[in-house]
């Protein structure tokens, strides 16, 4: 489930976020096209997630493997990038 602010998703509390586990839900909002770009910011956690991909090319399918595609890496990368910036000390 997902709701709208300004044109942006953003995740009600108790509802994971479309980009990983590690967004606050409640103080996150974004964005996650088709092609699998991503923006995703956290409001609480004061930082963002910018991913500019193509997953269509060179031709489009219209599969979108949750298991191995673009909704695995979304999630897994952005994991990957609030879990550094969290745990990061200079930032």
């Amino acid at each position: 489930m997902n709701s709208r602010a300004l044109g942006w998703d953003t995740i009600p509390e108790g509802y994971p976020t479309p980009c990983g586990q590690l967004f606050t839900p409640g103080s996150s909002f974004g964005h996650t096209g088709y092609t699998g770009t991503t923006l995703w910011a956290d409001a609480k956690k004061g930082f963002a997630f910018v991913s500019l991909t193509n997953r269509v090319y060179p031709d489009d399918g219209g599969i979108v493997d949750t298991k191995s595609g673009i909704k695995w890496y979304r999630n897994n990368l952005s994991n990957l990038i609030a879990e550094r910036v969290v745990n990061s000390e200079t930032f």
